[in-house]
């Protein structure tokens, strides 16, 4: 009997190591989730002035597929429209949250607000947004690999 409970006990140890092996905290997820907000903020605040400029440094934040579809999308469409209306944005996550984590991936949700100047505006328009941010950890950095409206 003695030594059932023992093997048992010593099973458990062993399901826990492992699973506790592959797990990664929330709450170590301050970092690497301030680390990614203060890069979608950077993403989404732009100055059609200098958008073309910008697009360099902030591709450096990205990763895989959605680093491309990023560059093209800026190139294409958004920095167009924006040097036509002078537009300028600053964006800033207001409040963020931890959806899934584990070693090398995270899943946040974000809460935006975006305010966009324009020539083609009387005022500030002031808009808000909730995202779903994929970040992949790549040779030590937490870099976006997807950003969706929710």
């Amino acid at each position: 009997m003695v030594v059932l409970l023992v093997i048992a006990l010593l099973a458990a140890a062993l399901v826990l190591a492992v699973v506790q092996r592959g797990r990664t905290d929330f709450a170590d997820s301050a970092g690497p989730r301030k680390s990614v907000v203060t890069n979608v903020e950077s993403l989404l605040s732009y100055n059609s002035a200098t958008l073309k400029g910008e697009l360099a440094t902030e591709k450096r934040y990205l990763t895989g597929s959605f680093a491309e579809e990023y560059v093209t999308l800026v190139q294409d469409k958004i920095a167009p429209a924006a040097e036509a209306a002078s537009v300028k944005t600053t964006s800033e996550v207001k409040a963020s949250g931890v959806e899934s984590l584990s070693n090398d991936r995270m899943v946040l949700v974000l809460f935006v607000t975006t305010t966009t100047l324009s020539d083609e505006l009387a005022e500030p328009k002031v808009a808000g947004s909730r995202l779903r941010v994929t970040a992949l950890k790549v040779d030590g950095a937490w870099l976006i690999s997807g950003l969706k409206p929710i």
